[in-house]
């Protein structure tokens, strides 16, 4: 994943974990502090499964990801509500 200013240069640049080489990024929230939630879906043992993790506004680290498997054969997220203060 790429952060650019408003000139289109690089502001940081991050290479998340192998669980996404498998998968795609649905939609992405700019939270409040500048901080990006994102969610979407990877591949596991032919399963689609749900991931939603959340990256640092100043330098794209990873504060934490959560997987989701439900007792479907696919389960992923299609969309996302996060409140105003982006604590829901």
């Amino acid at each position: 994943m790429v952060a650019t200013n408003a000139s289109g240069d690089i502001r940081w640049q991050t290479t998340l974990d192998v669980a996404l080489a498998n998968g795609k990024v649905n939609r992405m929230y700019l939270l409040p502090n500048g901080d990006l939630l994102c969610f979407g879906r990877y591949f596991q043992n032919n399963r689609a499964l749900g991931l939603l993790f959340r990256l640092d506004a100043e330098d794209g680290a990873l504060r934490w990801a959560k997987t989701y498997a439900g007792s479907s054969l696919d389960f992923y997220f299609n969309d996302l509500s996060v409140n105003a203060t982006g604590t829901r």
